[in-house]
């Protein structure tokens, strides 16, 4: 009873402490109303569990071994002097927080932390441009209100309970069971991430929802070190030197292929599709026959290439054109993905109604998150389905969720953007019909989930013909990532990052219908030349070029964890991050190599600043 007491205490400390943050950092821009606050609450609910658990972890452990040794004493001193200590820096915190989040919109985090201990001025200026009286009765509600709760709920002795081995053993194992569930917050694909308290278009609300506590650990898990591991010259004036050749070009040089400048955007991204699953890509035969079919009633990239091997940077290469960083994923921290600019947040901006489908958990990589903070009006997953309908080992199968956006998309206002993620065509390659390569081998597998999944989108596209927005859709096919499937590449083969990238739609001039564009290009270059046909600023993209501009130099850049690569018309090189040198190279230019690093340096520097 003493532990579950424990542990509903921190809980009941977790909700304290967003109703100070509720009170004292709200926006005068933010209206909350009985309704909101609860749904904060209750999205909040999951990560104050969990934090709860991270706190109560130690001593419920030194609770059952006291307990199974029969002549062990245990002092509550131990226990009181942890619970002090962990109570005095949880008010820290939180007193902290109300005054840092009206000026940084950030909840207290490693970065702050991080520039008090570098800048302190810098911190401490930004903290006391609001009152001091907001920490002061955060400091007395919480830490001294807490104290005497405390001090009144966990007066008394520890008293030994004399019952069964037995009975002790399952109560130890049920009490572990429990605290893990919490921590990794159930048992889906993915565990628990900022992005499960996320539910709305305002992000206070959403940051309100995020467990102050649990935020900050997970920051400092998940957060590299400052140092940029990707150093290769002293100053990036010389890494400005060896790119300016990469992004000279004239401006307002690029072609229209639209017959508008406000249509509809559906916008299909498919899960591990290489382009070796396309034949006119010059892939296997037979796998996308409709794919095949409407990229010869489209325009074609066929040199076009992911940003990385991952879905998470291939979500960031595409809508914020923010290049790969090498080991770190900008996406699954919050604080600093909500700092890029998205052609979300811009084609919004321009009076569209915006939504992101995805059969799977958009909790997951923090999709979601990022999502609803760059523009999204509405993220569509596996949890908005039938329970039934979850029948994949990720979620639902492409077909009911192309079916869920067709039908949503019937009563949607225009212009629409609306993107959807595919899920089927990731491992295990599950699959409720046949397979049509079989599956002799994982390379059939993945050939038949491609498969189907091509056959979905066709039955997608022949349903919306019949549909009045039809006529004024622009529909963007391209890929996440590639994939090492169906012809085995190793990760630092170019062709293991080249994906399809098609442009369809009655809103696609006749004359450029079936033209196939051999420019080399990237996932990050999809944002200038969208918005740029949409006559919208692309100013926010530095990284990205309009592959509609013939006068932009031809550069893609792409990276794992250990390599970086660059393709050009001419030259192909991929160096090892470790070692500094090429693993493949067919170039003859004498710099590209600096180039190449000179582009990731400083693609982590920038990413450090966020």
């Amino acid at each position: 009873m003493y532990i579950i007491l424990y542990f509903i205490f921190w809980v009941f400390i977790a909700w304290v402490d967003r109703l100070f943050f509720l009170l004292f950092a709200s926006p005068e821009s933010v209206s909350l109303d009985l309704g909101d606050t609860a749904r904060i609450f209750w999205n909040g609910l999951q990560m104050d569990l969990s934090a709860a658990s991270y706190i109560c972890a130690l001593p419920f452990l030194g609770y059952f071994i006291w307990s199974f040794i029969p002549k062990m004493r245990l002092s509550r001193w131990w226990i009181d002097t942890y619970s002090y200590v962990v109570l005095f820096v949880l008010t820290l915190l939180s007193g902290i927080n109300v005054n840092l989040y009206p000026e940084w919109t950030d909840k207290v985090s490693k970065r702050a932390i991080d520039t008090f201990f570098e800048s302190p001025k810098e911190v401490l200026y930004s903290a006391g441009a609001t009152s001091l009286l907001k920490p002061l009765v955060v400091f007395i509600g919480l830490g001294v209100g807490g104290l005497f709760l405390y001090r009144f709920v966990f007066r008394g002795a520890f008293v030994k309970i004399r019952i069964p081995f037995i009975w002790k053993f399952l109560s130890f194992f049920l009490g572990l069971f429990f605290l893990f569930s919490c921590i990794r917050g159930g048992y889906g694909t993915s565990p628990l991430n900022e992005s499960h308290a996320y539910f709305s278009t305002v992000q206070f609300y959403n940051h309100a929802a995020v467990n102050t506590y649990w935020s900050l650990i997970n920051d400092y898990v998940n957060s590299g070190s400052n140092r940029n591991p990707y150093l290769y010259f002293d100053d990036n004036n010389t890494c400005d030197a060896y790119l300016e050749p990469v992004f000279k070009e004239i401006p307002d040089s690029a072609y229209r292929v639209l017959t508008t400048t406000r249509p509809n955007i559906v916008l299909i991204l498919l899960e591990s599709f290489t382009a070796d699953l396309v034949e006119g890509l010059g892939g296997e035969k037979g796998v996308t026959p409709n794919l095949d079919r409407i990229a010869r009633e489209g325009i074609t990239f066929i040199n076009f290439y992911a940003a990385a091997d991952r879905s998470d940077k291939g979500i960031i290469g595409l809508f914020s054109a923010f290049p790969a960083q090498g080991e770190e994923s900008i996406i699954k921290s919050v604080k600093k993905h909500e700092k890029l600019h998205s052609m979300g947040q811009d084609i919004k901006s321009a009076g569209y109604h915006t939504s992101f489908y995805y059969g799977g958990q958009s909790e997951f990589y923090n999709f979601k998150s990022y999502m609803m903070s760059h523009g999204i009006d509405r993220v569509i997953d596996m949890h908005d389905f039938q329970a039934s309908d979850n029948e994949s080992s990720w979620g639902v199968f492409d077909e009911k969720v192309f079916n869920r956006m067709l039908n949503d998309l019937r009563a949607e206002k225009i212009p629409f953007f609306s993107t959807l993620f595919t899920i089927t065509n990731h491992e295990p390659y599950d699959l409720q019909g046949a397979y049509k390569f079989g599956k002799a081998s994982t390379a059939d597998m993945f050939k038949s989930t491609a498969y189907y999944t091509d056959s979905v989108i066709n039955d997608f596209l022949e349903k919306a013909k019949k549909t009045p927005w039809y006529a004024n859709t622009l529909f963007v096919i391209t890929a996440d990532h590639g994939h090492r499937l169906p012809f085995e590449r190793e990760v630092t083969d170019p062709g293991r990052f080249r994906i399809p990238l098609i442009l369809y739609g009655n809103v696609v001039q006749e004359k450029y219908r079936g033209a196939q564009i051999k420019r080399t290009g990237g996932q990050v270059d999809i944002a200038a030349t969208l918005l740029n046909q949409l006559q919208l600023p692309a100013s926010h993209y530095s990284w990205s070029r309009d592959l509609f501009n013939s006068t932009a130099p031809e550069y893609a850049f792409f990276n794992t964890k250990y390599s970086f690569g660059v393709v050009t018309p001419q030259d192909t090189l991929v160096m090892d991050t470790q070692l500094g040198t090429a693993i493949r190279e067919a170039s003859t230019s004498d710099n590209l190599m600096d180039v190449l690093k000179a582009y990731n340096q400083k693609v982590f520097d920038e990413y450090l600043q966020y």
